[in-house]
């Protein structure tokens, strides 16, 4: 029965991934539930195997910015340059709100390591999808998130400047993540995560005027 609900719980919590990375990015979700959750399957089978079986799970998060980035590169139809992109910026923001998240269940009264369990992970999962799927669709009816036309983004030098702004962010939030001094790990990916907002809005203002 662990690995059925292991399945069933990380497909929850994939499918959240998914819809707040399209949301993220203005691409309404529900349009494409059907490929989210047929991928979602599929990456909590790849999640288990290489989690589980194998233990790598301090690589993990560079699989999930794989997945991501084909899956918004073939079903989303987005450059592959940008579809890298998309997919770095979408694991960040997730990495970030479910880190914030879990932090919330270790103040002083609630909850201690001692008490995570396989049952508490996979309930915790469940609730982050139950959290941050309307949050993002809140985002989103409020126009808040990236809006890029991707077939007109070019290599220009403010665009190769940014990603490798973000290249070295995402760099130094794993080193820190994979040492486990998930508290920097945490600072970097709201620091991306502002970063990037900031110049979406800023785009948006330039286009405007």
């Amino acid at each position: 029965m662990e690995f059925f609900w292991y399945i069933v719980c990380s497909t929850v919590e994939s499918c959240a991934f998914f819809i707040v990375m399209l949301f993220l990015f203005r691409f309404h979700s529900f349009q494409y539930i059907r490929s989210i959750f047929a991928t979602s399957v599929l990456f909590s089978f790849l999640s288990y195997s290489l989690r589980v079986d194998l233990g790598f799970n301090n690589f993990f998060p560079l699989v999930t910015i794989l997945v991501f980035a084909v899956y918004a590169f073939y079903i989303l139809k987005i450059p592959l340059f940008w579809a890298v992109a998309m997919s770095l910026v979408s694991t960040i923001t997730s990495f970030a709100l479910e880190t914030l998240m879990l932090l919330l269940y270790f103040i002083p009264g609630v909850g201690t390591l001692g008490d995570i369990s396989s049952t508490s992970s996979r309930i915790f999962q469940v609730l982050y999808a139950i959290i941050v799927i309307p949050l993002s669709y809140f985002m989103y009816r409020r126009g808040i998130g990236f809006a890029f036309n991707f077939d007109k983004l070019k290599w220009r030098a403010e665009n190769l400047v940014v990603f490798i702004i973000v290249i070295i962010l995402v760099i130094a939030m794993f080193i820190t993540f994979i040492q486990k001094n998930v508290f920097y790990a945490i600072v970097f990916a709201l620091i991306t995560t502002a970063f990037l907002l900031y110049l979406s809005f800023k785009k948006e203002r330039d286009d405007i005027d």
